[in-house]
């Protein structure tokens, strides 16, 4: 892909997610005044258990660690270029989580809070109380953008379970708001945040790579011309 193809593609991205977020932001109250009148069994069933597992990184280094060794059994050998699936798969939803953090702590919009019903309005928190401290705050969900992270992977090294990866996803991130604990708009950013997270897993593979080629040029180079002989 040239440069000015990438660079279309990512202002398309990114002003879809603008326009997105700016809709789902007005859907907010909307929607989880409907997750709160109508998701009450689903609170209390065990679809919310499986839907929240997406969210859940050990999971995803449980998948990650069976693709290693499903990969070092093909290869019929173990190195670092066999596991480099499970790998990335491991980048890219740790760095979800991590990113996830960091954007809760920047951005500073708390949880839904309904003791303020009818109005449940935004509330931010100020950066002097707490700076370093994530706790209540909700956008992005971190467990959506774990799940999106995981599934971007999947579905990029197994293109035909896209769809399946994608609603387990997007299920992951619905079962944040049917349990009060995120508004839709948390789910949206975690959507891309997962898939930048994923992309920057490959940029990290990407650059170890070319260490690596670089490493064993030299070392090629090394041993073809040898250590110099001077005549006496």
């Amino acid at each position: 892909m040239s440069r000015s193809r990438r660079v279309r593609r990512l202002l398309a991205i990114t002003i879809a997610g603008i326009v997105g977020l700016v809709i789902v932001v007005m859907l907010d109250r909307a929607l989880l005044h409907w997750a709160k009148a109508h998701g009450e069994s689903f609170r209390k069933g065990e679809l919310i258990l499986l839907c929240r597992m997406g969210g859940y990184l050990p999971l995803w280094i449980l998948a990650a660690v069976m693709l290693m060794l499903h990969d070092s059994r093909a290869a019929c050998q173990r190195s670092l270029a066999t596991c480099a699936r499970g790998l990335k798969l491991i980048m890219a939803t740790g760095f979800a989580g991590m990113l996830a953090a960091l954007l809760k702590i920047i951005i500073r919009r708390e949880r839904p809070d309904f003791d303020t019903v009818p109005a449940l309005v935004n509330h931010f928190r100020a950066y002097s109380e707490q700076p370093l401290y994530g706790g209540g705050l909700g956008m992005p969900s971190s467990h959506a953008a774990v799940a999106f992270a995981g599934a971007f992977v999947v579905s990029r090294y197994f293109p035909a379970t896209r769809p399946a990866m994608l609603i387990f996803a997007v299920g992951t991130g619905l079962s944040r708001v049917m349990a009060l604990a995120h508004y839709p708009s948390d789910v949206f950013v975690a959507m891309f945040v997962g898939y930048a997270a994923m992309r920057l897993a490959w940029q990290v593979e990407h650059r170890v790579q070319v260490i690596e080629n670089a490493l064993a040029s030299s070392r090629a180079a090394s041993r073809t011309t040898g250590p110099e002989v001077r005549k006496p």
